[in-house]
């Protein structure tokens, strides 16, 4: 939800090679995010979806797709903080803005 134009949704692709839904309430976005996905290969294109969708109704077919992508998001985040974590060393502070 919330995918802008779809540059991480893009790079969830690449990486697993699933096929991706992103939703967002912005016209303009959609038709950005479509336009950047059509000089992609037709493997890409054929597994990266864009939808206006309003977050207070959405499809439920659609929101488990997007439940898994927040997810993969939150995963990496962890990863990324928990390895600044191990980088650190006992002294050392972390500032996140």
């Amino acid at each position: 939800m919330g995918c802008g134009i779809g540059g991480p949704l893009r790079g969830v692709v690449r990486a697993t090679g699933a096929n991706v839904t992103g939703l967002t309430i912005n016209k303009a976005q959609v038709a950005r995010a479509r336009e950047i996905t059509k000089t992609l290969s037709p493997w890409m294109q054929a597994r990266c979806h864009f939808e206006v969708q309003d977050y207070l109704n959405v499809k439920v077919a659609v929101a488990v797709v997007a439940a898994v992508a927040v997810a993969v998001v939150a995963v990496a985040l962890m990863f990324v903080y928990s390895s600044f974590n191990r980088s650190l060393s006992l002294r050392a502070l972390l500032f996140l803005s």
